[in-house]
């Protein structure tokens, strides 16, 4: 009997011709048999049983396909119980390997209304695995059922993407297959669930016949969408838009405003005294604004009048030498206390006038400066408050004595030993601020804010003020266009209305002064709503 020797299988397996024909090397046929790598045939490997013990629990189903990822084997079997969209498995015996229960799509519907009101479902069972592979370290199966059907699932779950959209046999039996149909659309859309959806998108099923069905659409609150689809040629979609998109109104807050126009730094509250004929005085020890020392005293602080050193400037007489020496000691020698935030606490303003032919004057001004304290800035409040010297002897008979204190108000100073007298009661203070802020009548600063640099660096300060101030109600504010802008906590249009009323003091006005408005409520928008219309394409008649 003739044979055909092959010494060799290069060219691999090959059917495709006679093998009195087939190119040298070509193998037609191998049994049982294996390739090695250098081409010689070897015995295939047996299997190894794998002595599997069984729990308690029987598997009512064939199993079928074997496929390991990196934490189990997994053989896979059909369900037909319990909750249609989880996946279950169980563990198949005690060596590792776990069954995975598959579902066939139509258990996930069936318990669900509408699609079993006319209970005609003819339920599939598995035939077997036709593909398994991983992806994403997860099993991915392509299942057989005994109605055709091939359906890949991706970790035990059905893919809907390969199942939804496609008419079924079992939907063709109902008395409404295209509501049915539609049904499996709008559970996709609703993010796999028959009830809430998970995805933000709505859909809501109908029938209008036996053979058209719809889909309403709603899109997530604050989402428009153009309408598409994608069809196969024999089914009729329509679209109408049954509800247009309004965007939601949020809500807002009120705001007014006002701007500062005019100001100026305003005057200090002072005395002055003019020193022509004074004699030499006892040392001065102290200068005292409303009974707060002026001077720091350092160790050993004897003092100073006339003479005393760094007597300097023009002119020449006693009260030249006087005048200036007030002024330098209480400038250079200042006290901080409690409520004025910078030094000098005290203050004075010192010049020369030149009398011809005659002795020159000293000229001293006595009172509390400009800074940026809250106390030493309201000058109004500073007139009528008293100034006083403290010397360390008691300045009685000194010739001319009376141009700079009141002399009836010679008396014990405030350290013992002392003696004191009244240079001036302040006077002349001019405070130019904006006293309040007024909001319906409700102050919104709690203190006054005076003119301080430029009218933005006022506004500033207005603002800071305004933000630390805890009014009822409350307001935030903000420096915005060379304005205060005033802003409500709450959002609404009941905010709107409220008038402002800005009160002033000396020479600042305030302008472009705007009531709360623009406040707005909160309105829910509108979600689109499309209806699709689905049905049979209607083919002309032959």
């Amino acid at each position: 009997m003739a044979y055909i020797v092959v010494e060799n299988f290069s060219a691999g397996l090959d059917t495709r011709r006679h093998p009195l024909t087939s190119k040298s090397g070509t193998l037609q046929t191998l049994s049982n048999a294996h390739i090695s790598r250098g081409g010689e045939i070897e015995k295939r490997k047996s299997f190894d049983a794998l002595n599997v013990s069984l729990d308690a629990e029987p598997f009512q189903f064939p199993l079928y396909g074997l496929q390991s990822t990196s934490e189990k084997v997994y053989t896979f079997t059909e369900s037909k119980s319990g909750d249609g969209v989880t996946v279950s498995e169980a563990p198949l015996g005690t060596n590792g390997v776990h069954v995975m229960y598959l579902k066939h799509p139509l258990y996930i519907f069936k318990d669900h209304e509408p699609f079993d009101d006319d209970g005609l479902f003819v339920y599939p069972e598995m035939d077997g695995i036709v593909s398994s592979t991983l992806y994403g370290g997860k099993t991915f199966v392509i299942a057989k059922w005994n109605n055709g059907e091939e359906i890949p699932f991706l970790d035990g779950k059905f893919i809907s993407d390969f199942y939804i959209g496609e008419t079924k046999e079992w939907m063709a039996v109902q008395s409404h297959p295209w509501k049915r149909f539609a049904e499996t659309i709008a559970w996709q859309i609703r993010g796999e669930t028959f009830g809430a959806s998970t995805t933000g998108w709505g859909a809501t099923v109908g029938a209008l016949n036996p053979f058209e069905a719809f889909i309403d659409v709603t899109a997530p609150s604050g989402i428009d969408f153009t309408p598409s689809f994608v069809t196969d040629p024999l089914i009729r979609v329509e679209t109408t838009v049954t509800q247009q998109f309004v965007d939601p109104v949020l809500a807002k807050a009120a705001t007014g405003g006002f701007a500062i126009s005019v100001g100026s730094p305003g005057t200090q509250a002072g005395g002055t005294k003019n020193l022509n004929a004074i004699g030499v005085t006892p040392n001065i020890m102290n200068i005292y604004f409303d009974e707060f020392e002026g001077i720091d005293e350092p160790g050993g602080w004897t003092g100073f009048k006339w003479d005393t050193e760094p007597v300097v400037g023009s002119g020449t007489g006693l009260g030249v030498g006087l005048a200036y020496n007030i002024h330098f000691h209480l400038k250079n020698m200042p006290m901080n206390r409690t409520g004025f935030s910078n030094t000098p606490v005290g203050g004075s303003i010192y010049s020369v006038v030149d009398r011809r032919f005659t002795a020159d004057t000293g000229v001293i001004s006595l009172g509390i400066p400009n800074t940026t304290g809250t106390y030493p800035d309201d000058h109004t409040a500073n007139n009528g408050l008293k100034v006083e010297i403290e010397f360390d002897a008691d300045p009685t008979g000194v010739p001319g004595i009376a141009e700079l204190i009141d002399v009836a108000t010679i008396g014990p100073g405030y350290v013992a030993g002392r003696f004191k007298a009244t240079f001036c009661i302040m006077a002349g203070g001019v405070t130019n601020a904006v006293a309040k802020v007024l909001v319906d009548g409700v102050d919104i600063m709690g203190s006054k804010v005076k003119w301080s640099a430029s009218n933005s660096a006022t506004m500033a300060n207005i603002v800071s003020k305004i933000n630390s101030f805890t009014s009822t109600p409350d307001y935030t504010a903000s420096l915005i266009d060379s304005k205060v802008k005033i802003t409500t906590i709450q959002t609404g249009g009941a905010q709107n209305g409220r008038q402002i009323e800005i009160i002033t003091e000396g020479d600042v006005a305030a302008t472009g002064v705007e009531s709360i408005k623009n406040g707005t409520d909160f309105v829910a928008g509108v979600p689109k709503i499309v209806r699709y219309t689905i049905g049979a394409v209607i083919l002309p008649s032959i």
